[in-house]
């Protein structure tokens, strides 16, 4: 019996098999094996164990003590959806960035602070005579949050302060450009700010603590990259 089975098993597998490699089988475990199929790094993902500023963080809470050190992780993340829709080789993403302040020195080891970064982004290759070095440019939308809602309507116990308005947010059109120059890469991105974000008028001054843009900028040295 064991034996007509194991017959049976072979049989229903050379009826299956193709002469020849299969294409689209070896594309896709190409793909598998370079991490296409899952979540790949977008920021940089780190864990830093100690911060320090020059004086105590203040808390809406005044029972809330917070130290002036303490620690930071950010975990970013992004999956490729789909690519190549119009015929530029472009490619759709969805990402997503946590970062957060940990009191991890304080009583209860708080977390002071945290902020959500959804996006979603189209990147399209490049190749131009006139700047031979730019590699590709980006467009896309991010959400940037703390995730507090509007609290100044809550009525808090004696010994509490209302904090007000505790939502801190910003819309914003991404915008990067990517260029390659022998072992450096450079980043170049810029935001445009929502201007008629309801939440933008309440924090008016978020862009001067988040700025306007960045650079970043990578240099491969043998096996090190800086």
């Amino acid at each position: 019996m064991l034996r007509a089975t194991f017959l049976l098993v072979l049989f229903a597998i050379s009826m299956f098999a193709q002469d020849g490699p299969d294409y689209e089988t070896e594309e896709a475990k190409r793909k598998w094996k370079n991490g296409y199929f899952g979540v790949t790094p977008h920021y940089p993902n780190y864990l830093l164990p100690f911060g320090i500023t020059s004086k105590p963080y203040k808390s809406y809470i005044l029972s809330d003590e917070y130290k002036k050190y303490e620690a930071a992780l950010q975990v970013s993340l992004k999956l490729e959806v789909t690519e190549n829709l119009f015929g530029f080789d472009e490619e759709y993403f969805f990402s997503y960035t946590h970062t957060a302040m940990w009191q991890v020195y304080a009583d209860s080891s708080p977390f002071r602070e945290t902020n959500y970064n959804p996006e979603a982004f189209v990147v399209i290759p490049l190749a131009l005579k006139l700047i031979p070095s730019l590699r590709s440019f980006q467009i896309g939308l991010s959400h940037i949050s703390n995730g507090q809602g509007d609290n100044r309507d809550i009525v808090y116990p004696d010994g509490f302060e209302n904090p007000g308005h505790r939502s801190r947010s910003m819309n914003s059109l991404q915008l990067m450009a990517s260029f390659e120059h022998e072992n450096l890469y450079t980043n170049i991105r810029v935001w445009v700010p929502n201007r008629h974000n309801e939440n933008l008028k309440d924090n008016y001054d978020i862009t001067d603590y988040y700025g306007y843009g960045s650079v970043q900028m990578r240099y491969f040295y043998k096996k090190h990259m800086v």
